[in-house]
């Protein structure tokens, strides 16, 4: 899952949303003298991108892609995620996409203050927090320019020669099936973490 969706599945306590939010920036294990929630926040973060990656429909999904985007296919399945949940939002209530941007951020602020001088930040982590209080950032995931520019700043950041920047006519060429696929995926999610367990299940 990309940015907006994880937030959306996370949990409202400030600390395990600074978990997630640190989910695509530490690396190896979790730390045991961490607080609990900021523990449970990261171990989230990771249950959710195992469960997106082998969840049948993500597997069936993903052979709609040839090469050279099948290797990228996660990627663009994670980011049309955010598409589908920014345009389901703003459909709702315009206001209410703005508000969960704000309130996450919001979140974060609070978080980090708490835990500033007990961990080290990773590589680039501050740096994505104050790209995330630009204005819009998030919300502007419910519109093409927003995913195009996404896909070009993914793309950049990758190491190797990649048509992830070049990704959205083959996005929209296979949009009925990516909605329904990130509607299966998010709803799947919220109820298993509703379910409140974190067992190695395969999701259906």
């Amino acid at each position: 899952m990309n940015h907006l969706a994880h937030f959306w599945l996370a949990d409202d306590d400030p600390l395990h949303r600074l978990g997630v939010a640190l989910g695509d920036f530490w690396r190896g294990g979790i730390p045991p003298h961490w607080p609990e929630r900021l523990r449970d926040g990261l171990a989230w973060h990771r249950e959710v991108d195992r469960l997106t990656d082998s969840h049948p429909e993500s597997v069936r999904v993903r052979q709609l892609f040839q090469a050279p985007h099948r290797r990228f296919a996660p990627i663009l399945l994670d980011l049309w995620c955010d598409h589908w949940l920014a345009r389901e939002l703003a459909a709702d209530d315009d206001l209410r996409l703005g508000a969960l941007s704000r309130d996450y951020l919001a979140s974060l602020g609070t978080a980090i203050a708490e835990m500033t001088g007990q961990l080290v930040w990773p590589d680039h982590f501050e740096r994505f927090v104050a790209w995330l209080g630009q204005d819009a950032v998030l919300p502007g995931y419910r519109h093409p320019t927003g995913i195009q520019q996404a896909l070009r700043g993914i793309s950049r950041r990758l190491s190797r020669t990649n048509p992830v920047a070049d990704s959205w006519p083959l996005l929209v060429q296979h949009q009925a099936e990516l909605d329904e696929l990130a509607r299966i995926l998010l709803f799947d999610l919220r109820q298993h973490r509703q379910a409140g367990t974190h067992a190695r299940i395969k999701l259906v």
